[in-house]
């Protein structure tokens, strides 16, 4: 029998301290729940840090080969970004750099081209607003895109975050809450003996949940890499997309990702790679190919086949899961936490519960 939470404060451990540990662990605290967040490594420094902060639904989450309620999840928490910026920045006083959008999604050969016309009409299709835009529409918009972009979208609720900012502002919140408690370099390898001194335990550990429990075997790293470069004359204000490269800049640099790497995880950054990103965004923005570059660097998402997170109870125990977010962890990490609070307190269960309820996975087929 599960044991309730609402009749006095609980004790809930948080496996992983990531942007969706941290988000789920300063939900709880909020509403009255005494939480201890574990990590095996450094708080933050995980594929939250190595991301680039899109918030993207509709050119991450719109189109084939993706579970089917994956976009209407991503709208949804994307819908939930406004506030939960707003809380952080008060909280914290540290500016997070939210773009609300519109990104362009641009097309330079055929193949771009037609992901773009696979990508307006699989928007159609949901009812949203698509804003085509010829060669010199898209130019206008952007100055700095070159003569080989032929046509673009606009993307009205596609945008952007600095998700270092949000990260380093998550830590600061729960730090400073007197009812989360922060330990790291703390690896847990028996969930089942953590679950005999806590109410609950949520495992958010990454593409690493896969070692704490059976039901996660289809969760698989997924590598990435991506570089930053300095703002100056001929770098991009807006968001940019083209297949699977993003060009997203923030105040003080320019991210160019990122590499999608099943099955790698890597130590470090492959210089090669970056050289040839760093070319790819050139031919979007020329300005790009000679801007001054600052960092490069290399992460792992934890990704499902269908590029959809599993979340909910595991069985009947009081265990609990999220994780699997793939190239969306930032951008669903307010409603997850949302979802995973409401689950671990008894309370009114959004649909997503059964939707992305562990053991669905079975079912997953690769795309």
């Amino acid at each position: 029998m599960v044991r309730p939470l609402a009749s006095e404060p609980a004790r809930v451990a948080v496996i992983g301290a990531g942007i969706i540990g941290l988000s789920c662990a300063w939900r709880l605290a909020d509403c009255g729940i005494d939480v201890t967040v574990l990590d095996a490594g450094s708080a933050g420094q995980g594929a939250s840090f190595a991301a680039a902060g899109m918030l993207a639904p509709a050119f991450e989450a719109a189109g084939d080969g993706i579970h089917p309620a994956l976009y209407d999840f991503c709208m949804a928490s994307n819908a939930r970004w406004p506030d939960f910026a707003a809380r952080l920045e008060a909280a914290t006083g540290r500016s997070l750099g939210y773009q609300p959008g519109p990104s362009l999604a641009v097309g330079t050969d055929p193949s771009s081209l037609e992901r773009l016309n696979a990508l307006s009409e699989a928007l159609r299709r949901r009812g949203q607003t698509v804003v085509p835009l010829t060669s010199e529409e898209a130019k206008a918009f952007e100055p700095t895109l070159s003569n080989q972009v032929q046509r673009a979208l606009q993307l009205p609720f596609d945008g952007q975050i600095d998700n270092r900012a949000v990260i380093l502002a998550l830590l600061g919140v729960c730090q400073a809450h007197q009812r989360i408690q922060l330990r790291c370099g703390v690896a847990v390898s028996d969930v089942g003996g953590l679950a005999r001194d806590y109410d609950r335990v949520l495992i958010s550990a990454g593409w690493r949940s896969k070692a704490l429990s059976p039901i996660l075997q289809r969760l698989e790293p997924i590598g990435g890499q991506l570089l930053s470069v300095r703002v100056g004359e001929g770098t991009p204000r807006v968001t940019l997309r083209c297949d699977d490269l993003y060009i997203a800049p923030k105040a003080d640099r320019v991210v160019i990702g990122a590499t999608i790497e099943p099955g790698e995880v890597r130590e470090a950054p492959d210089p090669k790679t970056i050289d040839a990103l760093q070319e790819r965004a050139a031919v979007l923005c020329p300005g790009l190919g000679t801007a001054e570059r600052i960092e490069s660097w290399s992460g792992v998402r934890p990704g499902f086949p269908d590029h959809a997170p599993v979340m909910g109870r595991l069985g009947a125990s009081h265990v609990f899961v999220a994780t699997g977010h793939h190239r969306n962890g930032v951008l669903l990490a307010p409603e997850t936490a949302s979802l995973m609070t409401a689950l671990m307190l008894d309370d009114d269960v959004p649909v997503w519960a059964k939707v992305f309820a562990p053991g669905r996975q079975e079912r997953i087929r690769p795309v």
